[in-house]
Protein backbone atom coordinates (compact mmCIF):
# COMPACT_ATOMS: atom_id res chain seq x y z
CA UNK A 1 0.00 0.00 0.00
CA UNK A 2 1.65 3.36 -1.00
CA UNK A 3 1.33 6.31 1.65
CA UNK A 4 0.17 9.18 0.73
CA UNK A 5 2.22 12.52 0.54
CA UNK A 6 -0.11 15.00 0.75
CA UNK A 7 0.06 17.37 3.67
CA UNK A 8 -3.77 16.93 4.12
CA UNK A 9 -4.08 13.10 5.08
CA UNK A 10 -3.72 12.69 8.57
CA UNK A 11 -1.15 10.22 9.16
CA UNK A 12 1.22 13.33 7.88
CA UNK A 13 -0.06 16.00 9.96
CA UNK A 14 2.03 16.64 13.46
CA UNK A 15 -1.49 18.91 14.63
CA UNK A 16 -4.36 17.45 15.72
CA UNK A 17 -7.37 18.30 13.60
CA UNK A 18 -9.38 19.44 16.95
CA UNK A 19 -5.86 22.54 17.67
CA UNK A 20 -6.48 23.07 13.72
CA UNK A 21 -9.62 24.07 14.16
CA UNK A 22 -9.62 26.15 16.92
CA UNK A 23 -6.15 28.17 15.17
CA UNK A 24 -9.38 28.68 12.09
CA UNK A 25 -11.82 29.65 14.49
CA UNK A 26 -9.31 32.15 16.07
CA UNK A 27 -8.12 33.59 12.56
CA UNK A 28 -12.09 33.67 11.90
CA UNK A 29 -12.69 35.94 14.62
CA UNK A 30 -9.17 38.00 14.27
CA UNK A 31 -10.45 39.01 10.47
CA UNK A 32 -14.55 39.60 11.89
CA UNK A 33 -12.33 41.65 14.68
CA UNK A 34 -11.26 44.12 11.31
CA UNK A 35 -14.73 44.15 9.74
CA UNK A 36 -16.08 45.44 13.16
CA UNK A 37 -13.75 47.80 14.70
CA UNK A 38 -13.45 46.27 17.62
CA UNK A 39 -10.50 45.06 20.03
CA UNK A 40 -12.95 42.93 22.38
CA UNK A 41 -12.81 40.36 19.32
CA UNK A 42 -9.23 40.34 19.21
CA UNK A 43 -9.16 39.38 22.82
CA UNK A 44 -11.48 36.18 22.28
CA UNK A 45 -9.22 35.40 19.09
CA UNK A 46 -6.46 35.17 21.43
CA UNK A 47 -8.19 33.07 23.97
CA UNK A 48 -9.12 30.65 20.85
CA UNK A 49 -5.84 30.89 19.49
CA UNK A 50 -4.42 29.72 23.04
CA UNK A 51 -6.85 26.75 23.37
CA UNK A 52 -5.69 25.52 19.82
CA UNK A 53 -2.45 25.82 21.32
CA UNK A 54 -2.51 23.67 24.50
CA UNK A 55 -3.79 21.05 21.91
CA UNK A 56 -1.17 21.41 19.88
CA UNK A 57 1.08 20.89 22.59
CA UNK A 58 -1.02 18.13 23.66
CA UNK A 59 -2.33 19.09 26.55
CA UNK A 60 -5.79 18.50 26.68
CA UNK A 61 -9.35 19.72 26.01
CA UNK A 62 -9.91 21.27 29.57
CA UNK A 63 -6.35 22.76 29.98
CA UNK A 64 -6.87 24.26 26.43
CA UNK A 65 -9.70 25.84 27.27
CA UNK A 66 -9.06 27.05 30.91
CA UNK A 67 -6.08 28.94 29.64
CA UNK A 68 -8.37 30.08 26.79
CA UNK A 69 -10.66 31.64 29.62
CA UNK A 70 -8.08 33.57 31.13
CA UNK A 71 -6.69 34.88 27.84
CA UNK A 72 -10.21 36.30 26.96
CA UNK A 73 -10.57 37.55 31.00
CA UNK A 74 -7.23 39.33 30.41
CA UNK A 75 -7.82 40.57 26.90
CA UNK A 76 -11.20 41.71 27.27
CA UNK A 77 -9.85 43.56 30.90
CA UNK A 78 -7.07 45.29 29.18
CA UNK A 79 -9.32 46.13 26.08
CA UNK A 80 -11.58 48.08 28.42
CA UNK A 81 -9.50 49.47 30.75
CA UNK A 82 -7.54 51.09 27.64
CA UNK A 83 -10.69 52.46 26.40
CA UNK A 84 -11.58 53.85 29.94
CA UNK A 85 -7.82 55.84 29.69
CA UNK A 86 -8.22 57.00 26.19
CA UNK A 87 -11.56 58.19 26.56
CA UNK A 88 -11.13 60.20 29.95
CA UNK A 89 -7.55 61.43 28.67
CA UNK A 90 -9.14 63.00 25.41
CA UNK A 91 -9.93 66.80 25.86
CA UNK A 92 -13.52 67.41 26.58
CA UNK A 93 -15.74 68.49 22.90
CA UNK A 94 -15.91 72.44 23.00
CA UNK A 95 -19.68 73.86 22.16
CA UNK A 96 -19.37 75.54 19.00
CA UNK A 97 -22.76 76.67 19.65
CA UNK A 98 -21.78 78.93 22.57
CA UNK A 99 -21.77 82.51 21.83
CA UNK A 100 -23.61 82.48 18.39
CA UNK A 101 -26.57 84.63 17.57
CA UNK A 102 -29.66 84.07 17.26
CA UNK A 103 -32.97 85.79 16.20
CA UNK A 104 -36.24 85.55 18.22
CA UNK A 105 -39.38 83.92 16.24
CA UNK A 106 -41.59 83.89 18.74
CA UNK A 107 -42.39 83.64 21.97
CA UNK A 108 -44.60 80.62 24.21
CA UNK A 109 -47.91 81.67 24.65
CA UNK A 110 -48.66 82.79 28.37
CA UNK A 111 -44.85 82.60 29.04
CA UNK A 112 -42.31 85.16 27.61
CA UNK A 113 -39.35 83.37 28.64
CA UNK A 114 -39.76 80.21 26.11
CA UNK A 115 -40.00 80.26 22.91
CA UNK A 116 -38.50 79.82 19.04
CA UNK A 117 -35.22 81.06 17.64
CA UNK A 118 -33.86 81.00 14.13
CA UNK A 119 -30.48 79.57 14.18
CA UNK A 120 -28.51 78.05 11.59
CA UNK A 121 -31.39 77.98 8.96
CA UNK A 122 -33.89 75.79 11.25
CA UNK A 123 -36.16 76.96 14.07
CA UNK A 124 -35.39 76.00 17.58
CA UNK A 125 -37.17 75.68 21.51
CA UNK A 126 -35.04 78.53 23.45
CA UNK A 127 -35.16 79.06 27.37
CA UNK A 128 -34.80 83.18 27.20
CA UNK A 129 -33.53 85.58 29.92
CA UNK A 130 -33.58 89.04 29.36
CA UNK A 131 -33.75 91.99 31.75
CA UNK A 132 -36.76 94.47 32.03
CA UNK A 133 -39.39 93.54 29.25
CA UNK A 134 -39.47 91.14 27.00
CA UNK A 135 -37.57 92.41 23.80
CA UNK A 136 -39.81 92.25 20.64
CA UNK A 137 -39.49 89.26 17.78
CA UNK A 138 -36.32 89.95 15.57
CA UNK A 139 -34.47 90.97 18.31
CA UNK A 140 -31.22 89.18 18.04
CA UNK A 141 -29.91 87.49 21.48
CA UNK A 142 -26.51 85.37 22.10
CA UNK A 143 -26.69 81.46 22.89
CA UNK A 144 -25.31 80.97 26.46
CA UNK A 145 -25.48 77.11 26.52
CA UNK A 146 -28.33 74.16 26.05
CA UNK A 147 -29.80 71.73 27.53
CA UNK A 148 -30.56 69.04 25.46
CA UNK A 149 -31.87 70.27 22.55
CA UNK A 150 -33.36 73.40 24.28
CA UNK A 151 -31.15 76.37 23.65
CA UNK A 152 -30.59 78.81 26.77
CA UNK A 153 -30.35 82.67 24.78
CA UNK A 154 -29.66 85.83 26.38
CA UNK A 155 -31.51 88.53 24.94
CA UNK A 156 -30.61 92.47 25.35
CA UNK A 157 -32.28 94.40 27.42
CA UNK A 158 -35.34 96.82 26.01
CA UNK A 159 -34.60 99.25 29.05
CA UNK A 160 -33.27 102.24 27.81
CA UNK A 161 -33.01 105.43 29.60
CA UNK A 162 -34.05 108.40 28.38
CA UNK A 163 -32.06 111.45 28.72
CA UNK A 164 -33.80 114.13 31.44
Amino acid sequence: MIKSLSPYHPASSSMPDTALFWFVFAALVAMAEVFSGTFYLLAVALGLAGVGAMLALGLGLSAGLALGAGLMLLGVAGVWRWRQRSILSSPTVMDLDLGAEVALVSYQTGNPHHGRVRYRGCEWDAQLSFAGSPPPVGSLGKITGHEANCLLVTLPSTESEQPT
